[in-house]
């Protein structure tokens, strides 16, 4: 009969892991309690609605500001005005859709001028020499 070994350090650590299970709010992986349900905690509805919420009137301010900046003489191409029809076409077919993707474009616009700002507070040789050609 072959001997039976205690598991090693690794073999310990491998079913460790595998008994956790992800945290239903932070996404991190907490001890598996048997007595526990898989239930969001009050907080998290709360977050949920809260985030659901803020990203609605988000879609609805942009959607405003794209009413405004558009020209009163604007004609069917113009850009500005392709760009405000196909955001109340999408918010008309889906709202859920306009939310999302107005997140991502607050996101690309966050992260967009946070690197402006990085690349001004450091004053990169590229943009130096650009300003010094210009000036």
């Amino acid at each position: 009969m072959p001997e039976m070994r205690k598991p090693g350090p690794l073999a310990e650590l491998v079913a460790h892991v595998a008994r956790q299970k992800p945290h239903p709010v932070l996404g991190t992986r907490v001890a598996a309690r048997p007595d526990a349900v898989d239930r969001p905690l009050p907080e998290a509805r709360t977050l949920q609605f809260f985030k659901r919420t803020w990203s609605r009137l988000s879609a609805d301010q942009r959607l405003a500001q794209s009413r405004a900046c558009l020209p009163e003489n604007a004609g069917p191409l113009n850009s500005q005005h392709l760009v405000h029809r196909s955001l109340v076409l999408m918010r008309e077919l889906s709202p859920e859709y306009l939310e999302h993707f107005v997140g991502y474009i607050d996101a690309l616009q966050w992260l967009e001028q946070s690197n402006e700002a990085a690349e001004q507070s450091a004053g990169t040789p590229a943009r130096r020499s650009a300003a010094l050609r210009r000036g």
